[in-house]
């Protein structure tokens, strides 16, 4: 009888050792649990979410690339600022991103692409900048680490070889990418200017549509681009009447295929 009333008695302690054990694991883990609001605020950094109107933009561009990497005390040598596919599809790792708009020029789909969304025998409508005094065109500054920045422009000036050229322009920080201090900076960019073998210019209302309607290339269609462009903007608060009003044509044209005519 004394034997099993030692058993018992080591088996309650050992009972009691293993709940004190457990008591002690569930303490250390609320002590190392994450403050609140500290786990949304590490994700939130992590996308590049800094701010209401980027996570908006985040959740509506679904082809915008997340931040390459969540390092924010990197130097930035070079900002590249986008105001066509490099708004949706960079294609190259970025520091961050943020809105800004250049003043004095203003984005048309005057460009040919013989490359990207046409061919050289039936070319694509993609945009370029054109000189407007009064005007803005809103997108994108990527900023870039110094290590990577001469291979991704090498790789960029390869991707707008049909027609454009790089220029360095001063883009103004928008709406809430503002609010770091900063007012303005140099980027890089490219332009097809007038006069390349490419440039298709300005052209009628109808001509524009059929040039969208059949044109496609090794990116894609034309039609693709033009809609994705004009949503882009749209959500990024950068609505542009002309690729609007060309998206809007389009959108019909397909709706009602007879009105518009097939080139020859």
């Amino acid at each position: 009888m004394a034997e099993l009333r030692a058993l018992r008695s080591r088996a309650l302690r050992g009972r009691g050792a293993r709940r004190a054990g457990e008591r002690l694991r569930r303490q250390a883990v609320h002590e190392r649990r994450v403050p609140e609001g500290a786990r949304e605020a590490a994700l939130a950094l992590r996308r590049g979410a800094r701010d209401p109107a980027r996570r908006h933009a985040q959740r509506e561009l679904r082809g915008l690339p997340r931040r390459a990497r969540s390092e924010t005390t990197i130097a930035v040598s070079v900002w590249i600022f986008g105001y066509g596919s490099l708004l949706w599809r960079p294609g190259f790792p970025y520091v961050e991103a943020k809105a800004a708009r250049v003043a004095g020029l203003s984005r048309r789909l005057e460009q040919g692409s013989p490359d990207h969304r046409g061919t050289p025998e039936r070319l694509g409508r993609v945009a370029t900048l054109v000189p407007a005094p009064s005007a803005h065109v809103g997108g994108l500054v990527y900023a870039l680490a110094p290590a990577e920045a001469d291979a991704i422009l090498a790789a960029l000036d390869e991707r707008e070889q049909g027609g454009y050229d790089r220029v360095t322009v001063r883009a103004e920080l928008h709406g809430a990418a503002a609010n770091d201090g900063i007012a303005s900076i140099e980027a890089i960019t490219w332009i097809a200017r007038p006069g390349n073998p490419w440039h298709l210019g300005p052209a009628p209302f109808e001509t524009m549509v059929a040039d969208v309607l059949e044109a496609r290339g090794p990116s894609g269609t034309n039609v693709e681009y033009v809609l994705r462009l004009s949503e882009t903007l749209v959500t990024l608060g950068f609505e542009d009447d002309h690729v609007s009003s060309l998206a809007d044509a389009v959108r019909a044209a397909l709706a009602n295929p007879p009105r518009y005519s097939t080139r020859t």
